[in-house]
């Protein structure tokens, strides 16, 4: 019970910082994860006392102030800034170029923007896929992403996300006709479990739901396709910032 109500409360809080709105100003934080500026080096832990130190800090800022004015550099730096902004995805490109270095041939070079399967850059964004959803199909979405916070799971199968989705119309329904919303189209409608099976598979497709488990595939396997477990690929709070929602949708991403 105890564990239960600690999950309840405090797994789904998310504290969210601004993302540098200027490429120079990304830079400038991406910058701080290649090279170590002479104030900070004491505060890294590292020895400058050590002989050669001050010739090779000198090399690496250069050999990175360098890299920085080259295109390939720049191409890449500009991807991630225009896709995502994220600094994190940019300073993984680095993590195999940099481990390859070696006293023989310790100058960086810079990883390519596209560099195949050595790359260690994070899969693509299933947000970008959200706005070519049907609205059942964002309405399933919702319904399995709700389970997460609702029924403290972080896997669900399509009888779960079905019978969520079911209740969710049902109170949608009572609340229209509470406010005599019924005339103007304010209802919602339940789609039958043949209808929205298909939906379900087209979000397995899309990878927006993942199998379950170590060495899970894409297949139905054990349990059909009520029983088998899925994991849901986006957050619900991602949903609405992600693509634009009706109000009965939108409703639900906020609503408990």
């Amino acid at each position: 019970m105890l564990e239960k109500r600690v999950k309840s409360r405090f797994s789904h809080r998310y504290v969210y910082l601004s993302q540098p709105r200027a490429l120079p100003a990304y830079w400038q934080i991406c910058r701080q994860g290649l090279m170590i500026d002479r104030p900070d080096v004491a505060g890294e832990g590292i020895d400058v006392n050590l002989e050669g130190y001050d010739d090779f800090h000198r090399f690496w800022t250069r050999s990175i102030e360098e890299l920085y004015k080259q295109r390939p550099f720049q191409n890449l730096l500009q991807y991630h800034f225009y896709s995502t902004k994220s600094v994190s995805a940019f300073l993984t490109e680095w993590i195999l170029p940099l481990s390859s270095l070696s006293d023989k041939d310790p100058t960086p070079k810079w990883p390519s923007a596209a560099s195949g399967p050595t790359s260690l850059a994070p899969p693509d964004s299933r947000l970008q896929l959200l706005s070519t959803l049907s609205d059942l199909d964002l309405g399933l979405l919702i319904a399995a992403a709700r389970l997460d916070i609702v029924a403290h799971t972080d896997t669900v199968n399509f009888a779960m996300a079905y019978d969520e989705y079911s209740s969710l119309v049902g109170r949608q329904r009572v609340q229209s006709s509470t406010s005599g919303m019924l005339a103007l189209g304010g209802s919602a409608r339940v789609w039958s479990r043949g209808v929205a099976a298909v939906a379900w598979e087209r979000l397995i497709s899309l990878g927006i739901l993942v199998p379950a488990g170590i060495g899970g595939g894409r297949g139905l396997g054990h349990g059909g396709l009520d029983g088998k477990m899925w994991k849901v690929d986006v957050v619900l709070e991602e949903i609405p910032a992600a693509v634009k929602l009706s109000n009965v949708l939108a409703r639900w991403c906020r609503e408990m």
